[in-house]
């Protein structure tokens, strides 16, 4: 992930501020049922997260006995950080000779979920990204808080055995509760997509934990639940970003594994994407989450003039804030190669 590295302000050509006042969390002008995103394509990252074209996504294969130990084989665990670079989609674009024409942005869609869960902000998780504009489309990747440094930095090996716990969950998801004894948890497999927020087309990518004849299944861990306060805040929390994660990738169900203090999972619960809202309508709204998304592509797309960097940050709980890092733009020199030799071909026509 790239460091924030933004000049001081007074440097700075231009300012914007989108304002999160309370109205925002009762907008709720976003009819849910006509979101539709479609699959494009797949592609998988290995262990070294080197972009692999054949790919299909492990089948779900369900544990039959509990509990099931979690810390089986974090002894041998090791992972590749991701850098946060939208290179891995932009290789899946060059490579099946994708046309970005009428392509408003291109991004993952953890930063469209990041950027909608905003108004419901729980965990009150800063985030900050950089934009910028090549031909007509916007690139949006994820970029360095200081939060997100100070968090590096303070982790603990305690921190790395709750990641791995979630990492071997999906293993015994995939395995009837065998697991394996290796198992790739820096890169997987990751779905390709189009959809319209509003008047935007995007294309993102997003990681896929497996499938099963119903579709795409996403995978999460959670602390057994004992009282009802923790059942609160498991839905304000826990699946409101689940919700978001999965409905703007179109992914239809969620298995989630609860598991103790000592990472031993007890249980695993299902649930039905479409209801997660219904069920949550007390703490948070998905009309609303959508809505905010779409509001803050209205206000900050039109802002990201060519050959431009900006940074976009919500960093308290007042504003989000675009201003302009430089000249020049963050896309690879391979990918815009890729596209003026397309230009060149289409010219030849």
């Amino acid at each position: 992930m790239s460091e924030d590295t933004r000049p001081n302000k007074k440097c700075l050509k231009s300012s914007h501020q989108y304002p999160i006042s309370q109205s925002a969390v009762h907008c709720k002008t976003f009819d849910l049922t006509t979101y539709n995103p479609i699959e494009l394509g797949t592609f998988t990252l290995d262990d070294n997260r080197k972009y692999e074209e054949d790919s299909s996504a492990p089948e779900l294969e369900m544990p039959e006995k509990y509990p099931l130990d979690l810390n089986k084989g974090f002894e041998t665990f090791s992972k590749v950080e991701s850098d946060g670079s939208l290179d891995p989609l932009l290789e899946w674009v060059k490579r099946n000779n994708f046309d970005l024409k009428n392509v408003n942005f291109i991004t993952y869609r953890g930063i469209l979920r990041k950027i909608g869960t905003t108004i419901f902000d729980f965990y009150r998780n800063h985030w900050s990204l950089k934009l910028c504009k090549h031909k007509d489309t916007v690139y949006i990747m994820e970029s360095d808080t200081p939060q997100s440094i100070d968090k590096r930095k303070r982790e603990t090996p305690k921190d790395k055995q709750f990641q791995y716990w979630g990492y071997k969950f999906e293993d015994y998801m995939t395995t009837a509760g065998v697991g394996s004894e290796h198992f790739n948890v820096s890169g997987g497999f990751h779905s390709v997509s189009t959809a319209r927020v509003g008047k935007h087309r995007g294309v993102f990518a997003a990681e896929v934990d497996c499938k099963s004849d119903k579709g795409y299944v996403e995978l999460k861990t959670n602390r057994v639940i004992q009282h009802d306060r923790q059942w609160v805040n498991f839905r304000k929390g826990k699946l409101l970003n689940t919700w978001a994660q999965c409905y703007i990738a179109g992914v239809p169900s969620v298995w989630v594994g609860f598991r103790d203090d000592q990472g031993m999972l007890k249980n695993v619960q299902f649930y039905d994407v479409c209801e997660m809202p219904a069920k949550c309508e007390r703490e948070w709204s998905g009309s609303a989450v959508m809505s905010f998304l779409q509001g803050v592509l209205d206000w900050s797309l039109p802002l990201i003039q060519h050959n431009k960097t900006y940074v976009m940050s919500f960093l308290d709980h007042g504003e989000i804030e675009l201003v302009l890092e430089g000249e020049g733009h963050f896309v690879p020199d391979w990918f815009t190669l890729h596209i003026k030799e397309n230009e060149n071909r289409d010219d030849d026509w």
